[in-house]
């Protein structure tokens, strides 16, 4: 199965929460035009692959970052979100020959399917140059404001991709179970 099917697949599950959760609408505050603010901690990467060592793959353990992220999120409606993180990247130790600390901004829009999420955005890393990425997350919520998910990056300038976790709390916007 495909990242891409995956992602598919648990959209597809938490729809019916969402679309019935919608028709409630009426009886509770509107939920569209209102901030959150979303804070957590993250790894990367569990597993990653480079370009330029195709053949070898590396963990953490190798090397990579862990992230504390502070995103503040516009809610667009029940479903929809748009996000501005901000992330910075502390160097485990040096992967692939990139022990710098690092800076990202991403500008990302996330869907919120019933207790399912996934989010797709362009992280910019400022830190030793600028480099653009590429990055999409599915996860779940829990309790109406935790969230755990799982993050893939790929950043084409090094040829590197890699897979992540990030676990976090969000504060404000609706509550998913009501």
């Amino acid at each position: 199965m495909t990242m891409r099917h995956l992602i598919c697949m648990l959209v597809l599950l938490g729809a019916p929460q969402a679309l019935a959760q919608s028709g409630e609408a009426e009886t509770h505050a509107p939920v569209e035009n209102t901030f959150e603010l979303r804070l957590g901690l993250g790894v990367r990467p569990l597993i990653g692959f480079s370009g330029v060592s195709a053949i070898r793959t590396h963990t953490l353990r190798d090397g990579g970052w862990v992230t504390a992220d502070i995103v503040p999120t516009y809610r667009l409606s029940r479903l929809f979100a748009a996000e501005l993180g901000l992330s910075a990247m502390v160097p485990v130790q040096d992967a692939w020959g990139f022990p710098d600390f690092r800076l990202a901004v991403t500008p990302a829009v996330r869907l919120d399917a019933g207790p399912i999420y996934t989010r797709v955005g362009v992280p910019l890393m400022f830190g030793e140059g600028f480099r653009p990425s590429l990055q999409a997350a599915v996860g779940a919520t829990l309790f109406d404001r935790v969230y755990v998910g799982v993050v893939g990056e790929f950043i084409p300038r090094d040829l590197l991709a890699m897979v992540g976790l990030e676990l976090g709390v969000r504060f404000g916007g609706p509550k998913l179970g009501r």
